[in-house]
C-alpha cells in the first residue's frame, strides 16, 4: 500500500521552491509513519492472540462503533482526494 501512495507524493511537491527535497521529506516521513502504523497493527495482533482484525476490534472493546468511523473515514478521504484532483487538473 506505500508504494502506491508515491505517486502522490510527487504530484503534491512538484510546484514546492525545492521539489527535490520536499518529495525526500515527504517520502521519508510517510515511510515512518507507515512502519508505526505496521507497528501499532502487529501489536494490536498479539495482544489480541489473532490477525482477524474483526476479533482484534472487538477484543479492545471498539465494535460496531470503530466500524462506522472506519466506513465513514473512508467515504471523507475518498471525497477529499476526489476534490483534489478535480482542483489540481483545472490548473
Amino acid at each position: 500500500m506505500p508504494l502506491s501512495w508515491l505517486p502522490l507524493i510527487s504530484d503534491y511537491t512538484r510546484e514546492a521552491e525545492k521539489p527535490l527535497a520536499a518529495s525526500a521529506w515527504s517520502a521519508v516521513i510517510y515511510g515512518i509513519v507507515s512502519c508505526w502504523m505496521y507497528v501499532i497493527g502487529m501489536g494490536s495482533a498479539i495482544f489480541a492472540g489473532t490477525s482477524d482484525i474483526a476479533q482484534i476490534m472487538l477484543s479492545a472493546g471498539l465494535g460496531i462503533g470503530s466500524t462506522l468511523v472506519d466506513i465513514l473515514a473512508t467515504i471523507v478521504i475518498c471525497v477529499i482526494v476526489g476534490t483534489v484532483k478535480k482542483s489540481v487538473s483545472r490548473k
